[in-house]
């Protein structure tokens, strides 16, 4: 629902155009060895975070039980799972809302349940804004322990009501169940929208990982020096935005990589796209000053 599909197709085709061969259907490690990818002189990977957590709770393999990445999947590609009358959404960031979103398009009315409160979900604040908008409920302090298979094909999603004490290891106020309280939710689809980790499980032992995803210096290196990457495979920041930026700053990188720069004199890269292509006549110097309204494109 974000960006008309003829739109997408615009900007895919005017890349396309440039003269790159793209090859579609072609899985690394499955339809080519990652040792043939390897021989190009330089790799940017960007794979993305599509594989979602498991809850680790009984019951969330049953039918009915859907994750949030696959119905995403199915909806664009205009097969999306049937949704009965109740749908539950368990998770907090921004796949979560855009599975309710997208359920709101089919004509339900989902419910999102998460672990935290309101200012701990980890979704953009418009996001959560515009779903509520658009009539999505939220039911906050829940963490799902159990799903049960009901008679007429429905589903019933057992929660421990929570409380919030203290802080984890990332610094965020930290869930904890409230002994002996339990909430208990019907629905005809449960979709689980707990958070993605990209898949590393296609390169091998040489690519440093960090945390759940792989390492990069600042220029999008990765340890094997000739391969590069970008996007949500090597940041938790996971926007369009970050994506993009990552991607551009990769190809400066590679670009000099190529020629045989040292990418650790870090003095020596361009900080820009126009200032590597020769376009901006000098060095780039960030000057922090405030953006007036009149400065912006407020037709965009």
């Amino acid at each position: 629902y974000r960006l008309p599909k003829e739109i997408v197709e615009k900007e895919i085709n005017g890349i396309v155009s440039l003269g790159i061969d793209v090859k579609t259907d072609c899985r690394v490690g499955k339809d080519i060895p990652l040792e043939d990818l390897l021989k190009f002189d330089g790799v940017f990977l960007a794979t993305g975070a599509h594989v979602e957590r498991p809850l680790g709770i009984p019951g969330e393999r049953i039918h009915g039980v859907v994750r949030g990445w696959e119905f995403l999947k199915q909806c664009n590609l205009g097969d999306c799972h049937p949704v009965g009358e109740e749908v539950l959404i368990v998770g907090g960031g921004n796949v979560a809302m855009d599975v309710a979103r997208s359920v709101v398009r089919l004509g339900r009315r989902p419910k999102i349940i998460y672990r935290r409160t309101k200012d701990e979900m980890p979704a953009l604040h418009e996001e959560i804004e515009e779903a509520a908008e658009e009539g999505v409920e939220f039911l906050f302090l829940l963490s799902p322990v159990g799903i049960h298979q009901e008679g007429k094909g429905k589903l019933r999603l057992e929660c421990s009501q929570m409380k919030l004490k203290g802080v984890d290891e990332s610094g965020r106020p930290n869930p904890i169940p409230v002994k002996g309280v339990h909430r208990f939710f019907d629905a005809h689809q449960i979709i689980i929208a707990s958070g993605e980790v990209p898949d590393l499980s296609f390169l091998d032992k040489d690519f440093k990982r960090a945390g759940n995803g792989l390492w990069t210096n600042g220029w999008g290196q990765t340890s094997v020096p000739h391969v590069f990457a970008g996007g949500d495979m090597t940041h938790t920041l996971r926007t369009i935005a970050h994506a993009i930026a990552s991607a551009k700053k990769a190809a400066i990188a590679m670009d000099c990589f190529l020629n045989g720069l040292d990418l650790s004199q870090s003095h020596s890269i361009p900080q820009s796209m126009r200032e590597h292509l020769g376009l901006s006549g000098h060095k780039f110097e960030f000057v922090p000053e405030l953006a007036k309204v009149e400065d912006l494109n407020r037709a965009y």
